[in-house]
């Protein structure tokens, strides 16, 4: 009865085996071929254990028993492959595999000649409780050789194993103790059957057992640890540091990237942990559980740059697992972003440096042509030549308007540009952008209109010398781009508090800008329309530094355009209010347009005599073009080529107001200037410093100002600018 049920049991058993073994065929791994191979020794084995217990005559039961003990090597040999296959150590010396090989063949060889020689055992028939079974006498020799063989094999595989789970990370080590855990169960159980000498060998049932376990566990469990397993290769290629930390901050994995990075010679997980913990303090999760931040250590004296993102991790039910941490070096990304900055600033530096040295050499010549044009304007009364004379000047205007965007979209550009607030006089500040718009306007004879609202403060804080720059940019694009009709300018105010909203509007009547136009309009050097614009002189930089500026401002440019009909700029500005009167009804006459005629700009005759002038320069056309604007002022005018002379002068004679040039040979200006105030008992100590020079700009006065001197004169000089100048330190 017991043969029989052992029997039935083992057919279920070998049923389940061929149950596993057809569902892994379609699995085409080296894996899944090994587990089918374990299952189809088991198969076997178990199989002529079967026709043992149930065999008819001793010699049956003799040759199935040879044929079970000689199959017990070949499972032995096939769990011993997957071990090592599943351990992915699949190196295995030759010295070691070959022998092993060799051995059990012979092993099994000498088990399956058994039957002809009876030399490792003997098979006997006996009656147990009436029923007919059949015992081995286990004497042998070789039987033992059979059994110590096999028991060798056995502990390789659990060498490995436990090799396996002390050097892999504790993560993985549960597949490894589970397929060991399962191959000491058997062959404890295998053991105990010889122990107690049961007639029938129940461990055989356990391999069986056995080969289905490590099927269904290798292939639908632990391919996922297989997965692991190949992602870990991935991380540890990564060029970033990864660690791993479960939920009570211990550090479950590194790849080695993270301790190259950090200079040490092998892991040091207590570090991380201690590091990992102090940073958390540092760097709290966000709400989804992230958190990257930019840091930098130093190592070996070195500064290293990193990037770090923390991630926290969560099963399906929320229940936290840990966080993993990546590093990434960005070191060298930074240096080069570095370089690449310091390149960028070169080159802005070179372009700034040789802006303003064409811009100097420019209005060098610049100003001898217009202040020897100006003396001609002066002292020649021909209509004709006053005509040429009207037309130089335009040009020359022109130039100084062209190099001044040039060096202003070039500080924008380098963003040295700033607003630099103060009180103003917004009624006075607005009929200086008027008088400009009618003079303008006057030349082309389109109307100007003005729009003001009468409750704009009197006196506001903000940078005037902007606001101005803006309205005439936008302006003088109007009267440029508009042939017939109209401009306006229109003024809002809305008063919040202490604050001044202004919004001002330009409309004019010109060919407009088309749709597909309309996005470009900003860009620096960009000409639009150019069958209808081709005539108008400029190089399209007003827009783009009005925008720029406005920017700084925080504004922005609305543009409203109907193409052929005309177009519209608005603006917004807040200023602080500093008196709260209104300007009232604003009204500006326009003048008669011979005010605007060059041949009346002149300087008053006679009205500084006996006042004293000392002209520093070193170029002796720029001191006959200044010495000519002077003439006839009643000014007694000294020139001199450089600062050494100026020195020398000075302390022999006594001056009113010295107009001395920035870049001259020896000693420029600047020096110049610092050895004049460091003089003792110096009798044009009171004299007026003012610099002449062609670096101008839209801050250029104020720095020079900032230096030390009383004012400041660009080339070429204006006689308007000049004229203030006298008046205001003259008179």
């Amino acid at each position: 009865m017991t043969k029989s049920f052992f029997a039935l049991l083992l057919c279920i058993v070998i049923g389940i085996n061929f149950f596993v073994i057809f569902k892994t065929l379609p699995l085409k791994s080296l894996m899944a071929k090994c587990t089918r191979a374990c299952n189809a020794m088991a198969i076997l084995g178990m199989g002529v254990y079967v026709v043992y217990l149930l065999a008819p005559n001793v010699t049956v039961a003799c040759i199935s028993y040879s044929f079970f003990t000689g199959l017990i090597s070949a499972m032995l040999l096939t769990f011993f492959s997957f071990v090592y296959i599943f351990t992915h150590d699949r190196m295995m010396p030759k010295y070691i595999s070959i022998p092993i090989h060799l051995f059990m063949l012979l092993d099994m060889t000498n088990n399956f000649i058994n039957p002809i020689w009876n030399h490792c055992y003997e098979v006997k028939k006996t009656v147990i409780n009436y029923v007919d079974t059949y015992s081995v006498t286990n004497s042998s020799f070789w039987y033992v050789v059979h059994f110590a063989l096999s028991y060798i094999v056995v502990a390789l595989i659990m060498v490995v194993l436990v090799a396996k789970i002390i050097k892999c990370a504790s993560v993985y080590k549960r597949k490894y103790v589970s397929i060991a855990t399962i191959f000491m169960t058997v062959i404890l159980l295998d053991a105990a059957t010889l122990a107690v000498k049961l007639n029938i060998n129940i461990s055989i049932i356990f391999y069986g057992i056995l080969a289905i376990a490590i099927t269904i566990y290798a292939l639908f469990i632990a391919s996922r640890d297989v997965i692991n397993d190949m992602l870990g290769l991935v991380v540890e290629d990564l060029n970033s540091g990864i660690l791993f930390f479960d939920n009570n901050h211990k550090c479950l994995y590194s790849n080695q990237r993270v301790w190259d990075m950090f200079c040490y010679d092998k892991p040091n997980f207590e570090r991380a942990e201690e590091i990992y913990t102090g940073t958390l303090k540092k760097h709290p999760f966000e709400e989804n559980r992230k958190i990257v931040w930019n840091d930098s250590v130093e190592i070996n004296g070195e500064k290293m740059y990193l990037t770090v993102e923390a991630q926290q991790l969560f099963d399906s039910k929320n229940n936290y697992l840990g966080c993993y941490i990546s590093i990434i070096d960005e070191t060298e990304n930074v240096k080069n972003f570095e370089r690449e900055i310091s390149m960028v600033q070169e080159s802005s530096r070179n372009k700034n440096n040789f802006l303003s040295q064409i811009s100097h050499e420019i209005r060098t010549p610049l100003n001898a042509i217009y202040g020897m044009n100006e003396m001609i304007q002066k002292e020649c009364s021909d209509p004709g030549i006053l005509q040429y004379s009207n037309d130089i000047k335009s040009s020359a205007e022109m130039m100084i308007d062209l190099i001044n965007d040039f060096l202003d979209l070039s500080k924008l550009e380098a963003g040295k540009m700033s607003i630099k607030e103060s009180k103003y006089d917004f009624k006075s500040m607005l009929t200086n952008i008027i008088s400009i718009t009618y003079i303008k306007s006057n030349d082309k004879n389109i109307d100007f209109y003005i729009d003001i609202d009468s409750k704009i403060p009197s006196v506001l804080m903000g940078d005037t010398l902007r606001i101005q720059q803006i309205l005439i940019n936008i302006l003088s694009n109007a009267v440029k781009y508009t042939e017939k009709g109209s401009i306006t300018l229109s003024i809002k105010c809305d008063i919040i508090d202490d604050i001044a909203n202004l919004h001002f509007t330009i409309t004019d009547t010109g060919i407009g800008i088309k749709d597909e136009d309309k996005a470009h309009l900003f860009e620096a050097y960009k000409r639009f329309d150019y069958e209808h614009t081709g005539k108008i002189q400029g190089t399209g930089l007003g827009l783009s530094i009005t925008i720029q500026l406005l920017s700084l401002m925080d504004s922005a440019l609305n543009v409203e355009s109907t193409y052929g009909k005309g177009s519209t700029f608005s603006f917004s500005i807040l200023q602080e209010i500093i008196n709260y009167a209104p300007i009232g009804d604003f009204t500006y006459h326009k003048p008669d347009a011979k005010i605007f005629s060059n041949i009346n700009r002149t300087m008053p005759a006679g009205s500084f005599y006996g006042k004293k002038a000392l002209i520093v320069d070193d170029t002796e056309v720029n001191r006959r073009v200044l010495s000519s604007l002077l003439k006839n002022t009643g000014i007694a005018v000294t020139g001199v080529t450089s600062g050494f002379e100026c020195l020398d002068l000075i302390t022999k004679d006594h001056f009113d107001i010295i107009f001395l040039d920035h870049h001259m040979p020896g000693m420029d200006g600047v020096e110049t200037l610092n050895r004049i105030n460091e003089m003792d008992n110096n009798e044009s100590y009171n004299a007026k410093i003012v610099m002449l020079t062609a670096n101008t700009g839209s801050d250029a006065k104020e720095y020079y100002i900032s230096l030390g001197f009383d004012d400041y004169l660009g080339k070429p000089i204006l006689p308007d600018k000049l004229k203030e100048i006298l008046n205001r330190y003259l008179l």
